[in-house]
């Protein structure tokens, strides 16, 4: 059977392995909380954009589902851009 253990690639020179796999997880880790930052980056910018058409594109009157549906449209659209 296959190992599923992971691979880290280290310096032959490197005489501390813990060090290095230290190393290693840090820069994973660094690595998933930039991914982490940008998919909240990118969640709060469509919030901003749905709040932003749900002020502008829809008047302050009742929300019917023509009016939800247009907005929803729209907001996706805009997404895409």
């Amino acid at each position: 059977m296959a190992s599923t253990t992971p691979i880290f690639a280290i310096d032959p020179e490197e005489k501390n392995l813990a060090d290095a796999l230290t190393r290693e997880r840090d820069e994973i880790d660094t690595l998933n909380a930039t991914k982490r930052n940008h998919r909240l980056q990118q969640h709060l910018r469509d919030d901003q954009i749905d709040k932003f058409f749900c002020k502008e594109i829809v008047p302050k009157k009742r929300m019917n589902s023509t009016n939800y549906n247009q907005l929803i449209l729209v907001s996706f659209l805009h997404r895409l851009m």
